[in-house]
């Protein structure tokens, strides 16, 4: 049961960072790709300061090789891609109606990916039982069904349709690899009989390698379509932007505000990412990718709660009728989690 405390709060504190994002990706002309490669890019600078005390310790820097590379290179580029199009996805249309969406299709992804690895890959996920997969399949619609509470049914059009099925099947390509690869690391780097601190050693450097290729993956794309100027305008007009705040005070405290909000967004989505791979570890990439909808129970009321009290930073529309509507979706959602766990 370890995993699920660790998925839970993993949920909670990517909830926080969504609803972050989601004030940068509107109050800035931040654009999706520029602001996918900086996160990338600190997680992989901050990877490589995690990674000195292993480093010294060892005396010697560890480089994977053959089948372990081989699926944390995948992991790393394909979560790049899947965090640029999450992000177009969340520019486009209202957080709490697009994000139950993708990661409703998650699930659905992950189940399909692991039943197919297996082919390609010596990867042998947890069998799922009857009761598992029932319940999965109320979390994923509960998880719907709590997109489409409202006075009207959120419409989205082909191109964000398109985003939000691309951010689902790269996020979820991403997390069955590295649940592929943290299997093969221990497999080729440590004895059967290995302690839990070996492994967990082992489990830290999986990761590192994946934040460094997430960094890779962005970069090269980057480079390929030759977006250069995305990176530096993203960063130029992300500091003057700050006059589309409605309130007062000075531009220099709006930008420092901005700066802050941001870096605690991403330090909340980074603590996140640590507890969901260590999750997946511990538990089964499908369900764990289920549980992703606990986390609308905390967006939603964060989203509330600033658009009741500091509407200028976000807001979306809510009523006791879209209330109503969300805790009974809500309800079905936790059905399905209770069958996942119990």
């Amino acid at each position: 049961m370890a995993w699920f405390f660790i998925a839970l709060a993993a949920f909670f504190l990517y909830a926080v960072a969504v609803v972050t994002d989601k004030f940068i990706l509107v109050k800035t002309p931040v654009v999706p790709v520029s602001y996918s490669f900086y996160i990338c890019l600190m997680g992989a600078v901050a990877s490589a300061a995690l990674y000195l005390p292993i480093l010294i310790g060892e005396g010697m820097f560890f480089l994977p090789r053959g089948l372990p590379l081989l699926t944390i290179a995948v992991s790393g580029v394909t979560q790049f891609f899947g965090l640029q199009f999450m992000f177009e996805t969340v520019r486009r249309s209202e957080v709490s109606k697009a994000m139950p969406v993708i990661v409703s299709l998650q699930p659905v992804f992950s189940l399909l990916l692991s039943l197919a690895l297996p082919l390609l890959l010596p990867f042998s996920p947890e069998p799922l039982t009857g009761r598992r997969l029932a319940g999965i399949g109320l979390v994923i619609a509960g998880s719907y069904l709590l997109s489409q509470a409202g006075g009207k049914r959120s419409r989205f059009d082909a191109g964000t349709w398109l985003y939000i099925l691309l951010a689902g099947f790269f996020l979820a390509l991403s997390g069955v690899c590295a649940d592929a690869a943290y299997t093969a690391f221990e497999s080729a780097y440590l004895s059967p009989g290995a302690g839990a601190g070996a492994k967990n050693l082992m489990f830290a450097k999986a990761f590192l390698w994946g934040r460094w290729f997430a960094l890779a993956g962005g970069a090269v794309y980057v480079a390929a379509t030759r977006n250069f100027r995305a990176l530096h305008r993203g960063r130029a007009e992300g500091a003057q932007a700050q006059g589309r705040l409605a309130a007062g005070g000075t531009g220099a405290s709006r930008r420092g505000w901005v700066v802050l909000v941001f870096l605690f967004g991403q330090g909340c989505g980074a603590l996140a990412v640590v507890l969901q791979q260590y999750a997946i570890k511990l538990g089964n990439v499908v369900t764990v990718s289920a549980l992703n909808g606990v986390q609308f129970f905390f967006m939603i009321a964060l989203s509330a709660l600033l658009s009741r009290f500091v509407p200028r930073l976000l807001l979306e529309a809510s009523s006791r009728r879209t209330l109503l509507q969300k805790i009974v979706w809500s309800a079905v959602l936790f059905g399905g989690i209770v069958l996942l766990v119990v």
